[in-house]
């Protein structure tokens, strides 16, 4: 029986051979991972750059709603609706009026609510009856 005392010369080669191929596969790896990461922030951008446009795009047509609403509750317009569609609407009454004499936001919250967080008691003020 022989005993072998010394490593063949082929096995370091072979290490070291391995050991570079991979690292090489590691490095392509980091590469091909830098690029995928790349690309997907540029999608995200470009996604994002039109979502603003669309944004921007819904707030310009929310105003032009809104001046158009404001425009249809003028009080010139509401009038002249009244004459062209002979609705025949006259203003209130000062019995029919009802005017609240407290917080309007904290007793909705409070109906809403049913109470829970204030113990706020509605008061409404009517105006005297004439005779």
């Amino acid at each position: 029986m022989k005993h072998r005392t010394s490593k063949p010369k082929g096995g370091v080669v072979n290490s070291l051979f391995l050991l570079t191929l991979f690292m090489l596969a590691y490095m392509a790896a980091i590469g091909f991972g830098t690029v995928w990461l790349r690309y997907e922030i540029s999608v995200t951008a470009n996604t994002n750059k039109g979502l603003e446009s669309e944004i921007a795009d819904v707030q310009r047509r929310l105003l032009e709603v809104g001046a158009q609403v404001a425009g249809a509750q003028s009080p010139e317009q509401l009038l002249r609706q009244n004459r062209e569609l002979g609705i025949n609407l006259v203003r209130p009454r000062e019995d029919q009026v009802v005017r609240e004499t407290e917080d309007v936001e904290r007793r909705l919250a409070a109906k809403r609510f049913g109470l829970l967080f204030s113990t706020i008691e509605p008061t409404v003020s009517r105006p005297k009856e004439t005779p």
